[in-house]
């Protein structure tokens, strides 16, 4: 069986008209539920919460929270992990700009002096 899910049904849960029109406007015949369509919806930043909490009974909220809750502690692993990246990157380079100032500043007095 497909399953589709249309303007109309959005509309009947008084789903914000902006995020209406950017679905009808993408899928004007409805949009069939399955994962082919994951990545369009991402990329019109669609609300998935709204969705999930405007749809799903309370058992199958209880499922997608366990699998959102999966997801957002991956997600801050990786970014945990990418700050720690970023952090020693940006260490190393601002090390690498106070050695230049310093060699700069020691170089140009010494030439000042005439030493």
């Amino acid at each position: 069986m497909t399953y589709h899910l249309t303007a109309d049904m959005l509309r009947s849960k008084n789903a914000c008209e902006k995020q209406v029109m950017m679905f009808e406007s993408e899928w004007p015949n409805g949009m069939p539920l399955d994962e082919s369509v994951v990545p369009r919806i991402v990329d019109l930043k669609l609300s998935v919460n709204w969705f999930a909490e405007n749809f799903l009974k309370p058992a199958a909220w209880d499922e997608y929270k366990r699998a959102k809750d999966t997801a957002w502690y991956e997600y801050y692993r990786v970014i945990a992990t990418t700050l720690a990246e970023y952090e020693r990157a940006k260490a190393a380079a601002w090390n690498e700009y106070e050695r230049a100032k310093a060699t700069a500043a020691i170089r140009i007095y010494r030439e000042q002096e005439g030493k």
